[in-house]
């Protein structure tokens, strides 16, 4: 889905998938990235902190 549509993205963790999916074109996205971005759309509630010690 992510490699026919840009505004998709692929969720990875590991480099060498990262690397894999860039080569071939694809938007990716860590897991740690993905929650930070669901924060701040609002789709975490605000109640709910992160704290990067505990990461």
């Amino acid at each position: 889905m992510a490699l026919k549509n840009s505004d998709c993205a692929a969720i990875v963790d590991d480099r060498a998938t990262r690397r894999c999916g860039q080569a071939l074109g694809i938007n990716t996205i860590e897991t740690g990235g993905l929650l930070i971005l669901a924060k701040r759309r609002g789709l975490i509630p605000s109640n709910i902190s992160w704290n990067p010690s505990l990461a």
